[in-house]
């Protein structure tokens, strides 16, 4: 399966998937995980470094606050953009953590 075009454009492209990670300031890479409830940091060398469980899927990440020590997480416990809204029940949490934000977006 193609993801690059003879010319340099990119296929098959996935629009819907936005904020899915965000970097600190160590290069640590922390990843949305929608499937196992969870936004686990990683870098190169250590592999998972940290990891956030949480009681839902988690659909989006960024660092932040005035510091860059707040992990914000977007949950639900659906992965149906449909079921979602029909719920009510996304959340928005704010996690304190060690490393902060690699730079502002």
């Amino acid at each position: 399966m193609r993801y690059i075009s003879g010319e340099g454009l990119l296929l098959r492209q996935r629009k819907r998937v936005v904020g899915v990670i965000c970097l600190d300031a160590e290069e640590g890479l922390w990843v949305a995980d929608a499937i196992h409830n969870r936004d686990p940091a990683s870098d190169r060398a250590a592999g998972i470094t940290d990891t956030i469980e949480v009681d839902a899927g988690v659909f989006g990440c960024m660092l932040g606050g005035s510091d860059g020590c707040i992990l914000y997480l977007c949950v639900a416990p659906d992965p149906e953009p449909t079921a979602r809204m029909e719920a009510r029940d996304t959340r928005l949490l704010a996690i304190p953590v060690e490393r902060p934000r690699a730079g502002r977006p």
